[in-house]
């Protein structure tokens, strides 16, 4: 990648390309971001990283990287001290790749202040390239996320019914993922009948009824990794227009999951899910049908849109996730994650849980 961007050293400082090249998950650069953290690798060299000094044991323990430095808090400018590494390495006068979608405006005037002779091009795309194909210990871990926030729902609605509030069953499914050994919660939305229409609702006071459907969107991190999945419920079960509904939504869901292979455009997957639906009498209800994954979870390259020509290749790692909303008042998402193959898709959660929506006790 950096031969191509004819780049001479990478300059990393968002969390989730720091984690990647280090391998180290500090876990105060997502939520004080302020507290930066860089990686510094120059072409056919050995890297170095900076973070602040609160965080230098967990880094020498952890992170690949040998050269480690460190600044302190408020007491010094922290790019002001990378700037001042990249200096000591040689590279004041060099090309560097920096990502200039994480770094403020503030961050940029003094890199290219303190670094007047060096040329700073954008590298985000290519970093997220790079990440797209997943090592086998990546896509482990990923998976073992994505597994427990699997058995997690499955669990806690087990043990859910009518009257309970979506802040009930929320509340359960967390306590589940974390006595299944999850560090913590990433995200999650619980919505029951008309609520699951709104796509990131938080979890509120209504009360499951008989005949509601029950959505979740949910992702927990584990060992610095991340998942982000969705299934739906029913609460007691569906009558015969939401049995309809869900099995038309669902085979456009595995017609697409069926055809992923090395090769396909991101813009032709999004087209062929589309095309299904419409064929049912039904349009598509999201401006992308899936994405790439990261180590953090979120919404990452290749993202599956209309415009987006991108290829899949082997060692990717999607969340499938077209959405369906057949009427004001109702929408269905299921989400699972699927490894692009040299053959095809491998679904590495259970879409088989999905044939029909998981039955809460009425």
């Amino acid at each position: 990648m950096m031969s191509d961007r004819g780049v001479d050293a990478v300059v990393a400082v968002a969390p989730e390309n720091t984690f990647y090249l280090a391998g180290v998950f500090i876990r105060t650069q997502v939520s004080i971001r302020d507290r930066i953290a860089g990686v510094i690798w120059p072409s056919g060299d050995a890297p170095t990283m900076l973070v602040c000094n609160i965080e230098e044991s967990l880094a020498r323990t952890e992170s690949s990287i040998a050269d480690i430095q460190t600044y302190v808090e408020f007491a010094q400018d922290p790019m002001e001290v990378l700037a001042r590494v990249i200096r000591a390495r040689g590279l004041e006068r060099s090309v560097l790749g920096i990502e200039s979608r994480y770094l403020s405006v503030e961050q940029m005037t003094i890199l290219t202040r303190d670094l007047p002779d060096a040329s700073l091009v954008s590298i985000d795309r290519h970093m997220d390239m790079v990440r797209a194909s997943k090592t086998t210990g990546e896509i482990e871990r990923i998976a073992a996320a994505y597994q427990l926030t699997e058995a997690a729902i499955a669990t806690a609605w087990g043990l859910s019914s009518a009257g309970d509030t979506e802040r009930v069953v929320a509340n359960r499914m967390t306590q589940v993922m974390l006595e299944l050994g999850a560090d913590g919660i990433r995200h999650m939305t619980l919505t029951a009948g008309e609520n699951t229409v709104h796509p990131h609702a938080t979890p509120g006071d209504r009360s499951l009824r008989r005949g509601d459907t029950v959505l979740t969107d949910v992702g927990v991190y584990l060992n610095g990794f991340a998942s982000d999945m969705a299934r739906m419920g029913i609460v007691e079960g569906p009558d015969a227009r939401q049995s309809r509904e869900y099995a038309v939504y669902r085979e456009a869901y595995l017609d697409l999951i069926q055809h992923i292979e090395p090769g396909m455009r991101a813009l032709d997957a999004y087209a062929r899910c589309g095309s299904r639906l419409r064929r049912s009498g039904y349009d598509l209800g999201l401006p992308h049908v899936g994405h790439g994954v990261s180590r953090r979870g979120g919404h990452e390259y290749p993202m599956l849109e209309p415009r987006n020509e991108a290829t899949l290749e082997p060692g990717m790692l999607l969340a499938v996730e077209p959405g369906f909303r057949p009427r004001d008042d109702q929408r269905y998402h299921i989400e699972d994650l699927v490894l692009v193959t040299e053959t095809g898709g491998e679904i590495l959660t259970d879409v088989a849980s999905t044939a029909e929506m998981i039955t809460i006790r009425g």
